[in-house]
């Protein structure tokens, strides 16, 4: 595949030391070379029961299945586990290109900046605004790069932008693109770094802002819809060092009283200011729905309140921006 041929390329260039600069199974050279005693090796060292992290997600009893835990999986025994030797990424001191020739219908373009990740991150809010940024970029048909690039200036036939704010190590902000047959790939890398440069010089407006953090905020909800994911994403953030809680909380008020968003009307960022209000019911499209309520406030002009009940299994979400109140979304499950 052409495209992954590039992102293997690409990220043998942008690291010097992580180990992300390596694919996922290694090298072919690796591969060619191994042997049976190696994979035996490797299977001793790291696929031990004192390096595993067990996920039970459901309508389970968990004293029962402690229980049973202990029962199956007790009597293995673990075997020493030495931790990786730290690996500091050097300073980068300029832009690196790779130029990758290869056969493929169409040119494709990825350009990635280094950033933070929750864990290990100097400031806590850096991933969540970064998350808000992907969003802003890439959210759907009203990002940036599919709005402004695919149907306004037409020099993509795709664009789009990744991150993920839960490894192990630093990690990058993605975006790539594939260019339109009547331009080529600098007008492509022109546009998009020209998106990049208007975040830097230019505020979001309030209304981009509060359209994209209820969509972050709303995904974020959606994503317990599948109990399967749950588990995924609790052994994920367990197996890289952080508490599972920090996920499944991002939107509730522990997490999203020390959250840091960026505040339009002057550019600096404010800790958002998040309370429980009296209970009110909701009232959309004739019918009305009781539930918990809570009220996220950032600057003097956006707010997100936040209805959720457990027991009824359904969330709603609403923003007002400058008094303009409007219905995000409302599901309920069944």
């Amino acid at each position: 595949k052409p495209s992954g041929k590039v992102y293997e390329q690409f990220n043998a260039v942008a690291w010097r030391a992580s180990p992300y600069r390596n694919p996922v199974i290694g090298w072919m050279s690796d591969l060619e070379a191994l042997e049976l005693a190696d994979l035996r090796d490797w299977y001793r060292r790291w696929y031990s029961p004192n390096n595993a992290v067990l996920v039970v997600a459901g309508d389970v009893d968990p004293k029962e299945v402690l229980r049973l835990a202990r029962r199956y999986f007790g009597p293995l025994e673990g075997d020493p586990i030495r931790a990786p030797k730290p690996r500091r990424e050097p300073e980068q001191s300029g832009v690196n290109r790779i130029l990758v020739k290869a056969p493929a219908r169409q040119p494709y373009l990825i350009m990635g900046f280094k950033t933070p990740v929750l864990n290990g991150a100097e400031k806590d809010w850096e991933p969540y605004a970064l998350e808000m940024l992907e969003a802003i970029l890439a959210g759907g048909d009203s990002g940036r790069l599919p709005s402004n690039l695919v149907r306004g200036a037409k020099v993509a036939a795709s664009a789009d932008a990744d991150y993920s704010a839960y490894t192990r190590l630093p990690g990058m902000l993605v975006l790539d693109a594939v260019p339109t047959p009547d331009n080529g790939m600098p007008d492509l890398e022109r546009a998009l770094l020209a998106e990049i440069e208007k975040l830097k010089t230019e505020l979001v407006s309030e209304d981009e802002l509060a359209r994209v953090r209820a969509q972050v905020v709303a995904s974020k909800i959606f994503e317990r819809d599948s109990v399967h994911y749950q588990a995924l994403q609790i052994g994920l953030l367990e197996t890289i060092g952080l508490d599972c809680v920090r996920t499944f909380a991002y939107w509730k008020p522990e997490l999203l009283a020390s959250d840091y968003l960026l505040n339009t009307q002057n550019g600096a960022y404010e800790p958002a200011r998040l309370v429980e209000l009296a209970p009110e019911p909701l009232r959309f499209n004739g019918r009305q729905y009781g539930a918990k309520r809570y009220r996220l406030e950032v600057g003097a002009e956006t707010r997100i309140d936040l209805w959720y009940d457990e027991d009824d299994s359904w969330q709603a979400l609403q923003t007002e921006v400058a008094n303009g109140r409007k219905l995000n979304y409302l599901r309920r499950e069944g």
